[in-house]
C-alpha cells in the first residue's frame, strides 16, 4: 500500500454529501482496517462528527464504510463527483445520498433511447 491517506471535507457533509479528499501522510497504521469498519454494531453509536473525521487507507475503505454507514442509518449513497491529478492518482471522491438532486435532463429525453428510461428515483433530499 502507498503512503497516501484520505480524510472527508468537512464542507460537504450537508444534506448527506460525504467527501473524501486525498491527502499524504507517512503513519497511517493507526487506521481502523476494513474489517472492523464493516462490523454491524459499529454504527449504532456513531455520531455525525465521528464521521465528518474519518480518514482512512483507501477509496475502497472509505466506499465501503459510507455505504454500510448510510444503510445503518437508513438511507443509501452513490458515487458522485471524482477528481485526479495529473499522475491519474485520485484526490478527490464524493459520495452523496442516493436519492439527492435530480437526474440530468440529457439523460432523460435523449433522442437515440431504444426504450423508455426507468422512472425517476431521485429527490432532491
Amino acid at each position: 500500500m502507498n503512503d497516501l491517506n484520505y480524510e472527508i471535507d468537512h464542507s460537504l457533509f450537508n444534506d448527506h454529501i460525504v467527501s473524501t479528499t486525498l491527502v499524504s501522510t507517512s503513519n497511517i497504521s493507526n487506521l481502523p482496517k476494513l474489517t472492523e469498519l464493516d462490523e454491524p454494531g459499529q454504527f449504532q453509536n456513531l455520531q455525525p462528527t465521528d464521521v465528518i473525521e474519518k480518514q482512512f487507507g483507501s477509496v475502497e475503505d472509505a466506499e465501503s464504510f459510507y455505504s454500510n454507514y448510510s444503510k445503518a442509518v437508513g438511507f443509501s449513497t452513490r458515487k458522485d463527483e471524482m477528481r485526479r491529478d495529473s499522475q491519474g492518482v485520485i484526490t478527490r471522491r464524493r459520495w452523496v445520498c442516493s436519492k439527492q438532486g435530480y437526474r440530468a435532463q440529457k439523460y432523460i429525453q435523449r433522442i437515440e433511447n431504444k426504450r423508455e428510461p426507468i422512472a425517476e428515483t431521485r429527490e432532491r433530499c
